[in-house]
């Protein structure tokens, strides 16, 4: 049986842990604690001299984390030569199966790839240039990839379409949610904003770009002046422009990135949760809004309706006039159903059950 390596290049430079290095945390953890029992040999190579603020190599009980020496010059193509020299070369001396779980090149004889959302490629929200990218690094994984991940079967039926591909290429791993029950609600955000009161606020998390959709929020809360709404989240303008560029609104509060402590008390005192996105590869904070007991209302673009059943309340992404309080009425079933599918544990087994195959080729 080959070894598996998992290039931690994004991981490990990466200092703030957003969806994709949530989900490289959580998978990663949880597949080490199911090593414990397997003959299969899994590595964490990362370049020396990085954060690690994601995943502390320390942290690892059974998968060994291995610190390659960086390239000695490189600027904005340093992650590229790193790849290519050192860690290419590393896979292809061990004979190990390549494992990329953050957008990254494939690398070695064999590799698999974890593809959250193929957006830039089906859609025009992000700029020219990143959308460009976006199209080489798929034509990287569809020539480097022997199988590839992703995060729900509506990005599932995209990429195989995209790539020409049948469907057992490709395999559906749910993010999970069970990470926040180590998170303590950070009751302190209520000093910083008084006037968020219990249940008398809908709250928003994401970052402000296009596909994002927060505009949705800015025309409800202009119909409904009495009401008062939170935006939660960062932007990166290198990718997109920043969508919400008018922030006068009297009733929106925009806080801009909050920790996961306060993230989660947001969740169990606002009066609903928002999530209008127009697509999404999964969509993880309406999860962790269900977990916290939330009431959540969401568009139904993309994989959204697929995940989240009828446990939440529907919309339409350009339905700006929709009537908020007529729909929070709208019946909803328990989220217990979501939240047993939607697994930490299981995407865990899964991504094991998929290393074990391709190590045995």
């Amino acid at each position: 049986m080959k070894k598996v390596i998992v290039t931690g290049f994004s991981i490990a430079a990466s200092r703030h842990i957003t969806g994709v290095q949530r989900v490289c945390r959580e998978l990663l953890l949880r597949l080490d604690k199911l090593l414990e029992n397997e003959p299969l040999e899994v590595e964490y190579v990362y370049p020396e001299g990085a954060p690690n603020a994601v995943i502390s190599p320390e942290e690892f009980r059974n998968i060994k984390p291995v610190a390659l020496r960086p390239p000695r010059h490189g600027g904005k193509y340093y992650q590229k030569i790193w790849s290519a020299r050192r860690l290419n070369r590393y896979a292809k001396k061990c004979g190990g199966v390549g494992c990329c779980l953050a957008f990254e090149w494939p690398f070695g004889k064999r590799n698999i790839s974890y593809i959250y959302d193929i957006r830039a490629a089906v859609t025009k929200f992000d700029s020219f240039s990143f959308r460009a990218k976006f199209k080489y690094y798929l034509k990287r994984c569809k020539r480097g990839c022997t199988l590839v991940l992703t995060d729900s079967d509506f990005q599932k039926h995209l990429i195989c379409g995209y790539f020409g591909w049948h469907d057992e290429k490709v395999v559906t791993i749910y993010p999970g949610w069970e990470h926040l029950q180590n998170v303590v609600a950070d009751e302190r955000i209520f000093e910083r904003y008084p006037q968020l009161k219990e249940r008398k606020f809908y709250y928003s998390l994401g970052s402000l770009a296009p596909h994002k959709n927060f505009r949705w929020v800015l025309e409800v809360a202009k119909r409904n002046p009495n009401q008062l709404f939170v935006i939660a989240g960062g932007k990166e303008l290198s990718v997109w422009k920043d969508e919400v560029e008018d922030r006068s609104f009297p009733n929106v509060l925009f806080s801009g990135r909050v920790t996961d402590g306060e993230s989660k008390a947001l969740m169990q005192h606002c009066k609903a949760f928002l999530f209008p996105s127009k697509f999404e590869g999964f969509g993880i904070p309406p999860l962790e809004a269900l977990a916290c007991g939330a009431r959540v209302a969401c568009s139904d673009a993309a994989c959204l309706p697929e995940v989240y059943g009828d446990s939440v309340r529907y919309f339409g992404a350009d339905d700006y006039d929709v009537d908020l309080e007529d729909l929070m009425k709208g019946p909803v079933a328990p989220p217990d159903k979501v939240l047993a599918k939607c697994s930490w544990d299981s995407a865990a087994e899964k991504l094991l059950r998929a290393l074990k195959s391709e190590a045995e080729k």
